[in-house]
């Protein structure tokens, strides 16, 4: 079914209750001004005597939570440096208590005194997802989504194939603030390469998300959580940042708020624009119908690209209990690639051939994401959102080259041309309710529908006696309509104080039907699917925690996989997508250990028919090597990730994390099976240095032995990058970094061996580094700030898929 505008219908869902205590002791701290008070200490005593039980901190928001075992009466004791401490009235040992909000008092003397400055760890480990502080890297400062990304434990990042992959598989569902961004993963790389770092507060690694998430994604989810304010009056932050590598960069930033009363406003615009150097080395064997052509190509390509974000959002609080609110965000990349490359062949029937291709490519891209939502909430226990998207996207890709060919008695010149266009109109509803039965008890259910549709049109063209003839083999227009239909359930359960379940249920039906103008009905899927979820969670004691859980998940194939596009890197060689392939369907089991600081986590995951990508096919009809994802027969992956926060002393902080790999693969090239059974780790370190109160530096290490993906070797990598800050008291803040100082970890080289069937691939793409970069970032406006929850999309699987 085709559909423009979308209309919800919403059903009721009945819950039976079961009426089970809790032991937990919370509240939210504020100042005078209130403002959430964070990392302040927050400690359980003995009413008798004041001997401490246990205690924690304060988040950013102020909130802290404390499970009360105590077997007598107890305290609760709020300290931080510049505030005169809290002490609550007694609490009936082993009960309960919500305190609500609590303000304390400035110590006007310890002020006077003291500077307080507070942070939060690198990494933090919850039931289901690592949270990344990316406020806490001082490399984050003038640098890019995509380069934090890359430094970030469990994430890879291949530049040479655009793939991101959390724990050693791809397929992972890219988000910003719980929104999907919907782009080809070449464009999805590129914007996140332009996208500024100075306002992402946190990345989250979802590597086991419950069942309120779409069930898109093998791998699991990044989910990239950028710094909000709201406060009464205005604020915000604007920044430049200028950087040089073989090529100049250079872009600036702006971020606005405003409230007042019941109205609250913000804005976001930024610009990125990145010229760079790529050189690469491609070097094949391959045999066309028994004449067997050794290739080698070397490239010169200068790539553009120049990226403009805007999002503008307005909420309007309808009354205590209701928020009306409405976003709009635009993203307009341009990608343009002057290349210049020269290919030696050596053919066994044309002896010595010499291709020489100059290129210009083109790719522009246009995504808006409109977005209505309603929030009420019933009462302080049970909330509900209505959430409705429309995305419009639009991709143009004309390319044209010029070849000139030599052999040893001709000479042949030859034009030919290349586009893709593919509009998409993509309409999302839905509604989430949320509902605390009891202190032991909290569900989440909700529903969603989403209609896609899309018209793709390609064209390559030869010229030939001054005009261009379409070749009928690349010449297509594809037409695709897709309905997906979910509803779910999930549940979180604190047994005892020691003991929590979080369980869920989601269905989703799911109809594709993509037709050729050329070759008719392609697609025609309609198919059904419960995808369970399941999280235990056991505190042994205070320092120690474990958890257990298991996830179903489903990958299915980006837009752009099924719209085919068509790349040429030379006359010979393609890069296309594959709409024959189908979905893929995940289950993974995960467990984790914690001890203090110290985390501990082992995955097992298999995948049924997983898609590798880049496999390379001989055309002889054509004479050409084509690149591009195939269906495999399956895939299982076990990884074992440690993590270790360590303080040196009081001015030297350190993360270090440790992920060992092991896969089985099994693609399918020429419809025979491969087995490939191989090993790896990664290994990242990060050392903070606070130098005086206002200045930091770090250095990062990252190491990446060899892998495998598919049937494809991927070489080792390493790279180190360094950073300096200073920061004013006026909040101002001035940043130097260089990324891969070496020139190692951007450096890309893969091989493909399987000359049984006449194919060896080998090649280098060297991304630029050394890159240094100098950013200045100043706020203005009330500086006194408080975070607002960002509106949460309905829209989040779709907003990916382009990939």
């Amino acid at each position: 079914m085709k559909t423009k505008y979308l209309f919800l219908c919403i059903g009721a869902f009945l819950y039976s209750q079961v009426s089970l205590a809790q032991k937990t002791i919370r509240g939210t701290v504020y100042d005078e001004n209130e403002i959430p008070v964070a990392f302040a200490n927050v400690l359980l005593l003995q009413a008798r005597d004041s001997t401490l039980i246990t205690g924690t901190i304060t988040t950013a928001n102020g909130e802290f939570e404390l499970e009360n075992s105590a077997s007598e009466d107890v305290v609760i004791k709020i300290s931080l440096l510049g505030y005169k401490d809290f002490v609550s009235s007694p609490i009936v040992a082993g009960t309960g208590l919500d305190l609500g909000t609590i303000k304390v008092v400035t110590d006007i003397e310890a002020l006077s005194e003291v500077v307080v400055r507070g942070a939060l760890p690198l990494i933090q480990q919850k039931i289901d997802r690592t949270v990344v502080n990316v406020q806490n890297t001082v490399l984050s400062a003038g640098n890019t989504a995509l380069n934090v990304l890359s430094r970030t434990p469990l994430v890879t990042i291949n530049r040479s194939t655009n793939q991101i992959g959390l724990m050693g598989k791809q397929g992972v569902l890219v988000m910003i603030n719980d929104k999907e961004v919907r782009m080809d993963q070449a464009d999805l790389v590129a914007y996140l390469d332009a996208l500024p770092a100075a306002n992402i507060e946190t990345i989250e690694l979802i590597t086991a998300p419950p069942a309120r998430y779409d069930a898109q994604g093998g791998a699991g989810i990044i989910n990239i959580k950028t710094r909000n304010i709201d406060t009464d009056g205005l604020s915000g932050r604007y920044g430049t940042n200028a950087g040089i590598g073989k090529r100049p960069k250079f872009g600036g930033n702006l971020s606005i708020s405003w409230k007042k009363n019941r109205w609250y406003m913000y804005g976001n615009l930024s610009t990125n624009q990145n010229f760079t150097l790529e050189p690469a080395r491609y070097f094949t064997e391959k045999s066309f119908s028994g004449d067997q052509v050794n290739s080698e190509l070397i490239a010169d390509r200068r790539p553009y690209v120049g990226l403009y974000n805007g999002e503008f959002g307005l909420d309007y609080d309808l009354g205590e209990k209701t928020i009306l609110g409405t976003n709009i965000s635009m993203m307009n990349s341009i990608w343009d690639l002057a290349s210049y490359s020269e290919t030696n062949s050596e053919s066994s029937l044309r002896g010595t051939l010499i291709d020489i291709t100059e290129a210009n490519e083109e790719n522009r891209l246009l995504r808006v994401v409109s977005n209505i939502s309603l929030r009420h909430s019933f009462s302080s226990d049970t909330q509900i959102s209505f959430d409705y998207d429309n995305i419009q996207f639009n991709r143009k890709n004309p390319s044209d080259y010029k070849v000139l060919r030599e052999g040893q008695d001709f000479i042949e010149r030859s034009n030919f041309i290349s586009s893709a266009e593919t509009p998409l109109d993509i309409n999302v509803g839905k509604v989430d309710l949320t509902s605390r039965l009891n202190e032991a008890i909290q569900l989440e259910t909700g529903v969603k529908l989403a209609f896609s549709s899309f018209t793709n049109n390609v064209r390559v063209a030869n010229e030939i006696n001054d005009e261009f003839v379409e070749d009928p083999a690349f010449t297509d227009s594809f037409e695709m309509d897709e309905e997906i239909y979910a509803a779910y359930i999930s549940g979180d359960w604190q047994i005892n104080e020691d003991l929590m379940l979080k369980s869920g249920l989601r269905y989703e039906y799911y109809y594709l039907n993509l037709i050729s103008q050329n070759d008719g009905q392609l697609t025609d899927r309609r198919r059904g699917r419960f995808f369970p979820s399941a999280y235990l969670s056991y505190r042994i004691n205070d320092n120690s925690e474990w958890n257990l859980s298991y996830v179903k998940r489903i990958q299915r194939p980006g837009f752009t996989t099924l719209a085919p596009w068509f790349y040429f890197f030379d006359q010979n060689t393609l890069f296309t997508g594959n709409p024959t392939v189908i979905p893929t369907l995940t289950n993974q089991f995960q467990t984790d250990f914690r001890y203090k600081t110290f985390n501990l986590r082992f995955q097992y995951t298999h995948d049924d028919l997983p898609v590798f990508n880049w496999i390379p096919e001989v055309d002889d009809a054509a004479q050409l090597f084509i690149v591009r994802p195939v269906q495999g027969e399956s895939m299982e992956t076990l990884s074992l990730t440690a993590n270790a926060p360590l303080r040196i002393n009081n001015w030297w902080t350190t993360d270090n994390s440790l992920i060992l790999y092991y896969f089985k693969q099994r693609p399918i090239i020429g419809g025979e099976v491969f087995q490939q059974n191989s090993g790896a780790f990664n290994f990242s370190t990060t050392h903070s240095f606070t130098i005086s109160d206002n200045q930091e530096m770090e250095i990062s290490f990252n190491y990446n032995s060899p892998y495998r993906d598919g049937i494809i070797q991927v070489g080792a990598r390493y790279g180190l990058d360094l950073g300096f800050s200073k920061k004013w008291d006026s909040g101002t803040a001035l940043t130097f970094s260089v990324t891969d100082i070496f020139n190692t970890m951007t450096r890309w080289p893969l091989e493909m061996d399987i000359r049984d069937r006449g194919i060896f691939y080998e090649w280098e793409y060297d991304t630029e580094a050394p890159v240094f970069r100098l950013n200045l970032s100043v706020p203005f406006g009330n500086r006194n700030l408080k975070k607002r929850a960002k509106n949460r999309s309905g829209s989040e699987e779709e907003q990916r898929r382009l990939n």
